[in-house]
């Protein structure tokens, strides 16, 4: 006999983004946050309390991520950022200012050893000026793929072997072996 489920859709967290994304796990933090990126806006669930809190950005907020050593990290739209986990103040880590005026950083994800990965993006979507990039263990973040109109989901494989890359204009989804 298979279970009923249930196919009702509910809105568990109305945060009203106007383009919402990034959602990770902060293990250390114990919270889920996501970006409205539109907005400028860090969003924050407490697990335990369930309890929102959104902090309104200075400039467009793409990812956030925890490093290692459970500092918050985050993409602004030239640069990457460490964020005080108590008032999400920001101290530049990394300028991000060989992109193209237009461009900004979109979307993030960080690999079992400990990388990150985030895109650039042409903020009109019209050209494939974006690429894709890496840092962390004290490397700063360098190209390792170009030509991208929407970078989007770097996402890590399951068994942490390869990490999948999304060209959203071109509906094409990149695989890439990580060692």
């Amino acid at each position: 006999m298979k279970p009923m489920l249930d196919d009702t859709i509910k809105i568990i967290i109305s945060s009203q983004c106007q383009l919402g994304e990034g959602a990770y796990f902060a293990k250390a933090h114990n919270c889920l946050f996501w970006v409205d990126i539109l907005g400028q806006r860090l969003f924050r669930l407490h697990c335990q309390s369930m309890r929102v809190s959104q902090f309104t950005m200075p400039e467009p907020i793409c990812w956030v991520m925890e490093t290692e050593q459970a500092e918050l990290v985050a993409g602004f739209a030239k640069g990457v950022y460490k964020l005080n986990s108590e008032d999400f103040s920001r101290e530049l880590l990394y300028a991000i200012d060989h992109e193209p005026s237009q461009n900004r950083l979109n979307d993030g994800k960080t690999s079992r050893q400990g990388f990150g990965f985030f895109g650039s993006m042409d903020s009109q979507e019209q050209t494939n000026s974006g690429k894709l990039y890496r840092f962390g263990h004290g490397q700063a973040p360098t190209a390792v793929d170009h030509d991208y109109t929407i970078s989007n989901g770097p996402a890590v494989s399951k068994n942490g072997q390869f990490l999948y890359s999304t060209d959203s204009d071109k509906q094409t989804i990149y695989r890439f072996t990580l060692n």
